[in-house]
């Protein structure tokens, strides 16, 4: 996908949900933004939901370029597994978001902008540019410029609410954090 803009608000009562994309995997999302507000349950992200593969292959990798978030991400109460899909296996206790993207496993962010607000409640990670990410993953010159609330956190930070074998290089944040239970 490239040169996107969503420009309405989206909500809704599931999981997977972004400005741009639900989900991505294996591909790349370039120059985009979202100017619209995003409500969601789980994975809420002002570009995409969710960037997931599950090797470690780098040819693999899910990525995000040049992208910008203006809308405000709010995410409301627990997520349970029915919120994800009818029929799911998965146990999942936790929702992400983040201004860009709720979770990441193997992807690549770079030269993303998070402008819009993050208002959050409910079990989970929080941040600036991605809610949770692990496995192979690189943030790179990623700026957060908004204010992230969290009113029953895990994890809350200004570019990443909860990272495991990520790289992070080259990013700031200028954006108030308020977060209980952190």
């Amino acid at each position: 996908l490239q040169d996107c803009v969503n420009n309405g608000d989206i909500s809704t009562n599931m999981a997977f949900l972004g400005g741009i994309t639900g989900e991505i995997t294996r591909a790349k999302i370039n120059n985009c933004t979202n100017k619209g507000d995003i409500t969601g349950k789980a994975n809420v992200g002002g570009i995409s939901g969710q960037i997931l593969w599950e090797t470690t292959t780098a040819t693999q990798k899910g990525e995000i370029i040049s992208c910008t978030n203006e809308g405000k991400i709010e995410t409301k109460g627990y997520v349970n597994e029915s919120a994800y899909w009818e029929g799911s296996s998965k146990n999942f206790n936790a929702s992400n978001v983040g201004g860009i993207v709720g979770r990441v496993t193997n992807g690549n962010i770079s030269l993303c902008k998070n402008k819009g607000s993050i208002l959050a409640a409910g079990y989970e990670c929080s941040g600036g540019i991605v809610g949770y990410t692990n496995n192979n993953t690189t943030i790179t010159k990623c700026s957060n410029y908004a204010n992230i609330e969290d009113s029953d956190a895990i994890t809350t930070g200004g570019i990443v609410g909860y990272t495991n074998l990520c790289e992070i290089e080259e990013c700031f944040n200028i954006g108030n954090i308020s977060a209980k239970n952190t």
